[in-house]
């Protein structure tokens, strides 16, 4: 997953030398393509149906859960909050689960619009 962002970086930094605009403003410094990145890691943490939380809720049990499901966005995501939750009860599971899909998406997605996005200048 690594090395596919590191792909995806690059393809956005190429795309802001032959100017890429999001909503009226020129993406051309770096941290401008980081937010971006962060923005679309937080989108396919909401779109993705392929973490352990899916196992889950499929079988009852984490139990022999894919490989695959630890290897995407959401999947990675919710395993590190399960690493920081443990997953014994109903309400940690629940809570991880909230934290994967809910909190992580919008705090990357603050994040990624505030590097995105120039700051507003006053014109005097």
């Amino acid at each position: 997953m690594l090395f596919y962002y590191v792909i995806l970086f690059s393809c956005l930094t190429v795309l802001g030398h032959f100017g890429l605009v999001i909503f009226n403003i020129k993406i051309n410094k770096p941290l401008q393509t980081l937010g971006l990145l962060l923005i679309t890691f937080s989108f396919f943490i909401a779109v993705g149906l392929s973490s352990a939380y899916v196992q889950y809720v499929a079988t009852g049990s984490f139990t022999g859960a894919s490989n695959i499901y630890y290897q995407c966005e959401d999947g990675s995501v919710f395993w590190l909050w399960s690493q920081l939750i443990p997953l014994t009860t109903d309400f940690n599971i629940t809570l991880a689960w909230v934290m994967s899909y809910g909190v992580t998406p919008f705090m990357l997605t603050l994040i990624g619009g505030y590097l995105t996005f120039e700051k507003p200048r006053l014109s005097l």
